[in-house]
């Protein structure tokens, strides 16, 4: 835990901040008066600016009548800015966007305001003039030489990736490492994959490319990866056995050439360490240890001398902790909060946060962090809970309501089924934001639409214009939210042929012998579009600008460290605003060990004669991706299908999707209807699934032996949910399968995502 002396770090940011605050809002009155015309439009500026960032609203302009003095006033002011520990490039930079609003307020830009802005400009750096900006902590960590080993802890929002990124391009540039000499590992997919974005999103401001032979991973990928390069004989059983390999290849003396390839390493980044730890999960009487901390450690140990060490994250986010079932202090620590006490070992803590929009959700994270950081052992002394006040707020928000690309969090699993199904009875989509390995993750659609379009072309390399090109080429719906100059340096990355081509043929054999799907194309949600339901837990590297959270946390007392904590990461995921809400009905949703899914049911009475499962559907190897481009079909309605999902807009309602099957032991056809009532096949449902539904059927016991001889079991499935339209990708040899020739040549097809809580309606006999 923190000490509680910590928080003075966030007392001094906070004070520093107002003074940003009223400094700025001095400036901008002055900066209004010295064309000796202070108007309505530009007191306006300054009263939202005033309100917004909770600051006094300054009324001395009546003595400004001056321009001359105002002017003196001005520079004084730009000067006292630049001394704030907040960063000079940081609180200037700040200062330029509000004058440009108020400077524009009249759409003209007097001599005299050119001249002010002028002055402020030639204060900043070269880089903030591309509005790359960086504070003085930032500025600091960046430049540590490339052998420092430091720790870095970072608030939600406060700029990490963003330093990390800057890091490596200076490591890079700068220092004159290697690509392949610089390593990130990841706690989380979610990090690698926004890392990556990052760094080619900063690199492009700067017109460069990023290096491609930066290894930037899981950490659970690369002791995979690892494991695979000593013993070829290595196959993935669970990640039990993957840390156990592992951990055994760390401490073989023997392999050297493993060791020689390490030593190579000049700066290693360790990032969300808070969650690195030697984790014990106890399923049924088997318990799996995951020595992730360790490994870290021995990797370090096994660095050479010189090779750098950048251990990021925030101890207030470690909300994993009940993994850990050993009481000594030491084994439970974080890899973070381990280096943190070592005395080699120099510690940054970023102060600015850059994520949140609205002053009064800052000030609430800000409380709370201080609040966790005050707390003695497992109590919590004179905590008010956090979220009353925002709750007080609120107007009861109903999760129907939840708007597009906001996210919804609940505390348990057993609620984010309850969300979804409540969603998909309301009609209304949804994202899912859940663990990976429960559902079968996809790649996005557009990248069967990329080999489709450069194989009709017959082109074998593509430039950067002609992958603009094809991407204009598309519906709109796949041009949503994309960053095409970041897709373009990911896959240059992975495949490039020359100094701007990729190769075809390359990307689709990287995509194929992928052991773990490479994250960079994969689907970040699971659905296309909606607000995204989440555990608390599954939102970590998320944001959005509007958090939803259940009111469990408004009504159950907060009374422990870990709750605390779990709090903190809901509310620190807004950019904006956090809103409280009541989930409109609880369902209680039981689990099937043996079939892995969950359902409910509800037997007939005397006073409702229906029969009601209501069963996952959708979870991980219930769809059979070969089966919609199988050679048993027609070549002809195979295509109409694949035309169909590519123009398919998810979330239209002129469609329905059912699935029929002939008998109990026979798998169920999936069809979608159109408003011409057309039908397409979809391809089919596993036989495990038909099992898992008689299975579920006779271990529920939906249907009492009372009831047994006057319900049959449904052979149909209405309206089935469909999450999106993805991509498959087999990772095998094409030619082997049984599907058309065609879908060989592409190497890919599209395929329907579908995830929904089925309700099966049993069939009373007449």
């Amino acid at each position: 835990m923190i000490d509680f002396e910590d928080s003075s770090k966030f007392v001094k940011f906070s004070q520093e901040m107002k003074k940003l605050h009223e400094l700025t809002l001095k400036a901008l009155i002055h900066f209004a008066n010295i064309d000796k015309d202070y108007d309505e439009r530009e007191r306006s500026i300054v009263k939202n600016y005033a309100e917004k960032n909770n600051v006094t609203e300054y009324y001395g302009v009546s003595v400004f009548d001056n321009p001359a003095k105002s002017k003196e006033e001005f520079y004084k002011i730009v000067n006292k800015l630049s001394k704030l520990e907040l960063g000079k490039d940081y609180v200037l930079y700040n200062l330029m966007h509000h004058l440009h609003e108020m400077a524009d307020a009249d759409n003209l830009i007097h001599e005299q305001e050119l001249e002010l802005l002028n002055f402020i400009k030639d204060k900043l750096s070269p880089r903030a003039h591309s509005g790359i900006i960086f504070d003085k902590i930032q500025d600091e960590i960046i430049n540590q030489d490339y052998s420092a080993r430091v720790t870095v802890q970072a608030l939600p929002g406060f700029g990490k990736t963003d330093t990390i990124a800057r890091r490596i391009i200076k490591l890079y540039e700068e220092d004159s490492l290697r690509a392949d000499e610089i390593m990130c590992v990841s706690y989380t997919r979610a990090a690698v994959k926004m890392m990556k974005e990052r760094l080619a999103e900063l690199l492009k401001k700067e017109g460069k490319k990023f290096p491609a032979s930066i290894k930037i991973l899981t950490l659970d990928k690369y002791a995979t990866a690892s494991n695979f390069q000593m013993d070829e004989n290595y196959s993935v059983i669970n990640y039990e056995y993957t840390w156990k390999k592992f951990i055994e290849l760390l401490d073989d003396e023997s392999k050297f050439d493993w060791r020689d390839s390490h030593k190579q390493l000049k700066h290693i980044f360790f990032d969300e360490s808070q969650d690195i730890l030697n984790t014990e999960i106890t399923r049924g009487f088997k318990t799996q240890k995951q020595p992730r901390r360790e490994a870290c450690e021995k990797l370090i140990e096994l660095a050479s001398k010189d090779c750098g060490i950048t251990v990021c994250g925030d101890t207030l986010q470690q909300i994993f902790g009940y993994t850990i079932t050993s009481k000594d202090e030491d084994k439970r620590m974080s890899l973070l909060q381990k280096l943190e006490k070592d005395k080699n070992i120099k510690s940054f803590e970023l102060a600015t946060n850059y994520r949140s929009k609205n002053s009064k959700q800052l000030e609430m994270i800000e409380d709370l962090a201080i609040d966790i950081m005050r707390m003695d052992g497992n109590e919590i002394k004179n905590m008010e809970n956090p979220l009353i006040n925002i709750a007080n707020r609120s107007e009861g928000n109903q999760i129907f309501y939840a708007v597009d690309n906001s996210l919804v969090l609940f505390r348990q699993n057993k609620d984010v089924l309850s969300a979804s199904y409540n969603l998909q009875s309301l009609g209304k989509d949804y994202r899912l934001g859940i663990k990976p390995g429960i559902l079968e993750s996809y790649y996005e659609s557009w990248v069967y639409k990329f080999f489709k379009y450069f194989h009709e072309n017959e082109l074998d390399d593509v430039n950067r214009k002609e992958f603009g090109e094809f991407f204009k080429s598309l519906p709109a719906r796949y041009q949503l939210n994309k960053n095409i100059d970041g897709i373009w340096q990911l896959i240059y990355n992975f495949c490039s042929s020359g100094e701007d081509t990729v190769s075809i043929e390359l990307f689709n054999e990287k995509l194929k012998h992928s052991s773990n799907k490479l994250i960079e194309f994969v689907s970040s949600d699971y659905g296309f579009r909606g607000p995204k339901i989440s555990t608390i837990h599954s939102s970590k590297g998320t944001e959005a600008d509007i958090v939803n959270i259940d009111n469990y946390i408004h009504e159950k007392s907060i009374s422990n460290v870990d709750e605390a904590k779990v709090a903190y990461v809901a509310i620190s995921r807004a950019k904006k605003e956090v809103k409280i809400y009541n989930q409109s009905s609880q369902k209680r949703w039981k689990t099937s060990a043996k079939f892995k899914r969950h359902y409910s049911c509800r037997s007939p009475s005397l006073n409702d004669s229906r029969a009601i499962l209501n069963i996952e559907t959708g979870i991980k190897g219930d769809y059979d991706p070969i089966s919609i481009v199988s050679n048993t079909l027609k070549l002809s309605e195979v295509e109409r299908t694949q035309d169909l999902l590519e123009k398919l807009y998810v979330g239209n309602e002129n469609f329905r999707i059912f699935a029929q099957r002939q008998s109990l032991k026979k798998p169920f056809r999936i069809f979608l209807s159109d408003h011409d009532e057309h039908k397409h096949k979809l391809g089919n449902f596993t036989d495990e699934f038909s099992l898992a539904v008689n299975g579920i059927t006779d271990q529920s016991k939906v249907i009492p032996n009372s009831f047994k001889n006057l319900f049959l079991i449904p052979n149909q499935i209405n309206d089935i949910h469909l999450m999106d339209i993805g991509t498959y990708k087999h990772a095998g040899d094409l030619d082997e399968l049984p599907i058309l020739e065609k879908y060989k040549k592409i190497g890919c097809w599209l395929y329907p995502v579908f995830y929904s809580l089925q309700p099966f309606v049993f069939i009373r006999k007449k």
